[in-house]
């Protein structure tokens, strides 16, 4: 149990009987917290403070140096990185050394080649503003030559030029001035810095138009309503395998915490060019406009508490709830407030409606499932001693205006937050989306030599993506371009048809009462999709030479080997008779398409493979019925392929 567990244990345990009986006869999120504040004294809420160590920061530099004198390159990217991060920025003397750590990364970076982070390194410098005067040649012949390299001649003669009139602050003698010099001519008119193309995973051909009313939504699906499935998705007209139907920014994500020195912050990326806090040393950006963005919202909030937040243990959907409340103002809340008034009891069962529906509306997030009439109130015990802990954290940092310690008064929008964040607690459980990238793991993956791993970096919440409902056999796959989540088709989609996402468990690979039992515990339903109705083998139990056919006149379904077929069928259920040579004709192609899909996706040729393997899998859908061993195994393949378009770690191969 860990420090966040063990101090709300510890605090419901002394809640009198009689407290709790009135908790549990509250009306309302409001009324409870009142009953209960009372023992949220006994929250310990002792703040980590945040510590930079400028004797740290000198050790990476030097560290950094030796590896790149070895030409150990990514070690030394890794050093200067562990300085900047390090590095204190409330004194000149250490914002010099900032800028001398990111100007050895700039250097790194040249000889690796990676010319516009060093562009990037060098604005950072100027930025930081306290790099020696006497080596700013250095910096103004490095940025000349990246833009040689860029084959941006224009600029590079620019900047050499900034470089030669920045000698004369140099501490060289005039001999050395004179040979600088004449390599600064020489590198005007002779450009020895060539390009190196990188590979680059191309983007999505196919058109995104989106709906009118649900934005990140494409406008081949519509959202439907009743009173068993709640909201669901539907196709609106036929949508084709691969085909994008969500691009969705998230109303608010996190990064799980072991992540807080590889990613940004902000948009969750990957990055071995990072841009540190002044005062987290435990959060990193991947540029200077994710810093500003996150220091404009959320993170003038968070810093305070960060550290004390991560050290807790408290989950990541207690970040993102805290994160919910911190990217906005508490204006926006008390306006919030007004407006939402009425639908702030329990037993409340309007609907508002949100036109458009836009990720970044609180609305959106605001009115998703939370099952609040099927929770029992021990757990609702839980979240609001969870949220009043929270609430302890954010009066450490101004958010309220003010910072206030130790109290055990609430005011109004105390209580207010507070019930904000039961509400988020309850909302994300059923709602929040992980967040992955791709990363290189040592042996390959399917036994294909590509090794690889989708892993967990963090979570959001995406409203509209939040509307689907779970088939242990889904419609979708989902990745992610940063923090933005982007949801394609993985079958064909008849116009009318729902459309399904999966929550975790897939027929595939898990035994049907596993599904049951984990969907059950885990969201509250009994699964009624058709893997679980009609108790669709595994894939490891089905026969690799049956076919599903479909009888066109009473659609019933009738397995056929395909080593025994015959050219003509006998339905056993109407009787009817029915010639199979059209089915078969078309099957035959797929021994052309599938040996060259296969090849392209063996070579990390992605764009050509998912070509033919959607060509494969619409032959297939078009004639057979699933479940169907050649589907699924087309499926995953598609996947793997998909995922490549999202995020990759810093360095990633596809290896063969």
């Amino acid at each position: 149990m860990n420090k966040f567990q063990r101090e709300c244990e510890k605090a419901i345990a002394s809640i009198s009987k009689e407290d709790v009986s009135k908790f549990n006869t509250a009306i309302n999120h409001e009324c409870r917290i009142k009953v209960i504040n009372k023992y949220a004294n006994s929250l310990s809420v002792k703040l980590v403070e945040p510590r930079k160590d400028i004797e740290v920061a000198e050790k990476e530099k030097v560290k950094g140096n030796c590896f790149f004198a070895k030409k150990d390159y990514k070690s030394a990217i890794k050093s200067y990185n562990a300085g900047i991060v390090s590095c204190p920025q409330n004194d000149d003397s250490s914002k010099e050394l900032l800028a001398i750590l990111v100007a050895n990364r700039s250097a790194t970076f040249f000889e690796m080649q990676e010319y516009r982070k060093v562009l990037n390194d060098i604005d950072y410098i100027l930025e930081i503003d306290r790099y020696p005067k006497h080596l700013l040649y250095k910096i103004w012949l490095r940025k000349a030559k990246c833009y040689d390299a860029l084959q941006n001649k224009k600029s590079a003669n620019e900047v050499y030029q900034q470089a030669l009139d920045c000698l004369k602050y140099s501490k060289l003698d005039s001999e050395k001035i004179s040979l600088k010099i004449k390599e600064i001519q020489k590198s005007r008119t002779e450009s020895e810095y060539k390009l190196i193309p990188k590979e680059i995973v191309a983007v999505c051909d196919e058109p995104f138009f989106p709906n009118e009313t649900y934005v990140a939504a494409y406008n081949g699906i519509c959202f439907d309503q009743d009173d068993i499935q709640g909201k669901f998705a539907r196709a609106a007209k036929d949508i084709p395998s691969g085909q994008i139907i969500i691009e969705e920014n998230p109303h608010g994500s996190v990064l799980s915490p072991e992540n807080y020195l590889t990613n940004c912050q902000h948009c969750l990326i990957s990055t071995d060019q990072i841009y540190a806090c002044p005062n987290c040393p435990s959060v990193i950006f991947c540029s200077s406009n994710c810093e500003r963005l996150a220091n404009e919202t959320y993170h003038k909030y968070e810093c305070a508490f960060q550290n004390t937040l991560i050290q807790s243990g408290a989950s990541i959907n207690c970040l993102l709830a805290v994160r919910i409340i911190t990217q906005k103002s508490l204006k926006f809340f008390t306006e919030t407030r007004l407006k939402l008034k009425k639908f702030l009891t329990d037993n409340c069962v309007e609907t508002f409606l949100v036109d458009p529906y836009k990720s970044e509306n609180y609305e959106t997030a605001f009115f998703l499932c939370r099952n609040e009439s099927s929770r029992t109130k021990k757990e609702l015990l839980h979240y609001t001693i969870m949220s009043i802990y929270l609430l302890k954290l954010l009066h450490s940092s101004d958010f309220f205006g003010e910072i206030i310690e130790n109290t055990d008064a609430l005011s109004e929008d105390d209580t207010f937050i507070v019930s904000l964040m039961i509400r988020h607690l309850e909302l994300l459980q059923f709602n929040c989306h992980e967040i992955a990238e791709l990363r290189n793991t040592i042996g390959g993956e399917d036994g294909v030599g590509n090794s690889y791993e989708l892993q967990c970096i963090g979570a959001g919440l995406y409203p509209t993506a939040a509307l689907f409902n779970h088939s242990c056999d889904p419609s979708i796959i989902r990745y992610n371009s940063k923090n933005k989540l982007i949801v394609r088709t993985i079958k064909p989609i008849k116009k009318g048809d729902i459309i399904y996402e999966n929550y975790g468990p897939i027929y595939t690979t898990m035994k049907r009462e596993f599904r049951q039992q984990f969907l059950r515990k885990r969201y509250w339903f009994d699964c009624v999709c058709l893997p679980c109705v009609e108790y669709w083998p595994r894939l490891d139990e089905m026969n690799e030479q049956d076919m599903r056919i479909e009888c066109k006149s009473c659609f019933n379904v009738i397995v056929m080997n395909k080593v025994t077929i015959e050219p003509f069928l006998v339905c056993d259920w109407c009787g009817k008779r029915e010639n199979l040579f059209p089915i078969l004709k078309n099957l035959m192609v797929l021994e052309e398409i599938l040996p060259n899909a296969e090849e392209f996706y063996l070579n990390g040729q992605f764009r050509e493979a998912i070509s033919l393997f959607l060509q494969a899998l619409k032959i297939l859908y078009d004639n057979l019925k699933p479940p169907c061993p050649d589907m699924i195994k087309i499926q995953q393949r598609l996947r793997t392929c998909f995922v490549h378009y999202g995020n990759r770690m810093v360095g990633y191969e596809v290896k063969q």
